[in-house]
């Protein structure tokens, strides 16, 4: 599996905890939490037109007030005692681009390595805006590399809606925008000398700037108290320099598509 970050699995956060409650809210002196496991497509590296099959996969633990969340190659911590608030450490896996991508050209560009990344997210969600049975949340996330893969850091800032239609239906969206970093954008986006003659693309820098905007839906059918089917559509469009690199406007796309679908259960 080559490109980047998985973040098919990070569309079912969601999905996963949006309208059922919120573990500071009970505070119970228990473990309780979900798993998650299915099928899911991405762009086969960040700006790709080649999809590749993934695992989708997301897992929530919780005790007291403490979250500890897993979704793809994302690790965090929500250490929030406030039912409305949610914040703590986060940890990211982001995986390289190498010579087995589909893309023959894109593939002759040297390999960047996998990359660790650690930062820290926040989350203010309001209870019963619309409806009894609804949120609207704002989120913030900040992981920066810690592996000298590119040197550099990505901002997200969303907004989300989720919405209990039913005892047994719920569905989300969100809306979800990135800011990277000269180091991020130089290294996944740009072309240099090297690089130009290896492929044949043309020289290309790349700056800092927002780099996409993210559109996502997600849904929920609860078939039993227990066990749920789950599923997820995302379009993310990358914006400016990202969309007007090589690697984007002449080997890929801008428009990169994710679909998932998966069972849920709870504990």
């Amino acid at each position: 599996m080559t490109g980047y970050k998985c973040t098919i699995s990070i569309l079912a956060v969601s999905l996963i905890w949006p309208c059922w409650g919120h573990p500071q809210a009970a505070a119970e002196d228990r473990v309780s939490g979900f798993v998650v496991g299915g099928a899911a497509s991405r762009p086969d590296y960040e700006g790709s037109s080649d999809p590749e099959p993934v695992p989708l996969f997301a897992a929530e633990v919780n005790y007291k007030f403490l979250s500890l969340r897993a979704f793809g190659d994302d690790v965090e911590l929500d250490i929030s005692p406030y039912e409305s608030l949610e914040f703590g450490p986060i940890a990211s896996f982001r995986s390289g681009r190498g010579d087995d991508v589909e893309n023959v050209t894109v593939g002759r560009l040297r390999q960047i390595d996998d990359a660790l990344e650690a930062g820290v997210f926040g989350k203010l969600t309001y209870q019963s805006v619309f409806t009894l049975r609804d949120q609207l949340s704002f989120g913030a996330e900040f992981l920066a590399d810690t592996s000298g893969t590119h040197d550099g850091y990505v901002a997200t800032f969303g907004v989300g809606y989720d919405r209990q239609m039913t005892d047994r239906f719920g569905i989300g969206l969100d809306i979800k925008s990135r800011y990277a970093s000269e180091g991020y954008m130089n290294t996944y986006f740009s072309i240099d000398a090297d690089n130009a003659l290896r492929s044949g693309l043309p020289l290309y820098q790349a700056g800092s700037g927002i780099k996409d905007v993210d559109f996502q839906i997600s849904a929920e059918y609860m078939l039993t108290q227990n066990w749920g089917i789950v599923g997820i559509a995302s379009h993310k469009h990358l914006l400016g320099d990202a969309a007007d690199s090589p690697v984007v406007a002449i080997e890929g796309d801008e428009a990169q598509q994710r679909f998932g679908v998966g069972l849920r259960f709870k504990f």
